[in-house]
């Protein structure tokens, strides 16, 4: 009894180490067909081009998902055929507002005076 349930746990311990190998290889075959697919789209769009367009616009679809190539094809090319390649806006810096302000106080000797009277009277000292 106890050699059958030994036996019972490997086959458990075999069929999970296969399961776990069947998954891998199945997600290999996946990786190795979406780039089969990406390869043929590529070429497929890329080969009317001519070098230095088609380097372009190799670079520019470079980081585009698979699903994705037609629709930026389609949106990258009249750049590339222009002979540019899609603008990107610079970021441009800008004046740098802190909100210090230094402001040039000017007060005429009177109110200087006046001022001094106050602070005088406002501590308590005699003026």
């Amino acid at each position: 009894m106890i050699k059958k349930t030994q036996e019972l746990e490997e086959a458990a311990k075999i069929v999970a180490e296969t399961q776990t190998l069947v998954t891998s290889k199945e997600k290999e075959i996946a990786i190795i067909k979406e780039s089969a697919k990406r390869r043929d789209v590529m070429g497929e769009l890329l080969g009317p081009l001519s070098g230095d367009k088609k380097s372009v616009m190799g670079e520019l679809l470079e980081s585009v998902q698979t699903d994705k190539l037609y629709s930026a094809f389609d949106k990258y090319l009249p750049a590339v055929m222009n002979g540019g390649t899609p603008s990107k806006k610079a970021l441009t810096e800008a004046k740098e507002i802190t909100g210090d302000k230094q402001q040039a106080q000017t007060f005429s000797s009177e109110e200087k005076t006046a001022e001094i009277f106050d602070i005088r009277r406002l501590a308590g000292l005699k003026v």
